[in-house]
């Protein structure tokens, strides 16, 4: 994704959350000088990811239940990292701001999952703590205006982080596996949908099945940030969590 197509969607989120473009700018600035390990491009990471189908694993409760759903090739969103390493099972890519179990993510990069650090405004410490600990490959990225080796993707959180860069990187298909949107612990996924566009939870389906990713793309951050900005009513999220879950057609080159 572009950043001129994502900057709209970053500005909300700074309205919203009252979060310090300043602030984002100069974490990402630190990222880059303390990131440790390989670090590789945007091409490096295609090769792991294009043209295959891609779980991405977040760590609701669901996940140990849902591990037989995983592709070959699996992105972690943070904390999912260690319940996959609880189970014989590593990542190939680790998307993370620093606020799991690091410890795991470093063995799992120094064991070859290539771990992408996203920097925002209040994980400074943590890039200070752990960034240059990691040996393996590594790949540094920003929610504000990308720079040099410092990419964005587009996402705001880890889970949809991964999303953005499987389909940036091309991924035959994607999967999300291990994510709950009906948890009220994880309130970012309680979904609103602009229910005066879309009367029924059925319409909305029958129109994103029928788009393919670039498209759907568009619609998750539609959902997550323009109605939840809009404060429309929150619906029944299990349909929308079934659609993520399918395999979703590729965009079109």
């Amino acid at each position: 994704m572009e950043f001129e197509a994502w900057e709209p969607y970053y500005d909300r989120i700074l309205k919203d959350f009252g979060f310090s473009r300043t602030d984002d700018e100069r974490a990402a600035k630190v990222l880059d000088n303390r990131l440790g390990g390989s670090r590789i491009s945007p091409t490096d990471l295609a090769a792991v990811l294009a043209g295959k189908p891609v779980s991405v694993a977040g760590n609701a409760l669901t996940l140990k239940a849902e591990l037989s759903r995983l592709t070959k090739v699996v992105i972690a969103a943070d904390e999912a990292t260690s319940t996959l390493l609880q189970r014989n099972r590593l990542p190939n890519v680790i998307v993370t701001d620093l606020d799991g179990d690091v410890k795991d993510q470093l063995e799992a990069n120094r064991r070859g999952s290539v771990v992408v650090v996203h920097a925002h405004g209040d994980n400074i410490p943590a890039i200070e703590k752990w960034a240059g600990e990691f040996q393996g490959q590594t790949m540094a990225t920003t929610q504000a205006r990308p720079f040099g080796g410092v990419y964005n993707f587009g996402g705001f959180t880890d889970g949809d982080r991964g999303v953005f860069i499987a389909d940036a990187m091309g991924a035959k298909s994607i999967r999300l596996v291990g994510f709950d949107f009906d948890d009220v612990d994880y309130p970012f996924y309680l979904i609103r949908f602009p229910l005066k566009r879309m009367r029924t939870a059925g319409q909305w389906a029958s129109k994103v099945m029928g788009r393919d990713l670039g498209s759907l793309q568009e619609l998750w951050h539609e959902l997550l940030y323009y109605g939840h900005e809009k404060g429309y009513e929150k619906p029944e999220v299990r349909t929308f969590d079934r659609i993520l879950r399918h395999h979703v057609k590729p965009r079109r080159k």
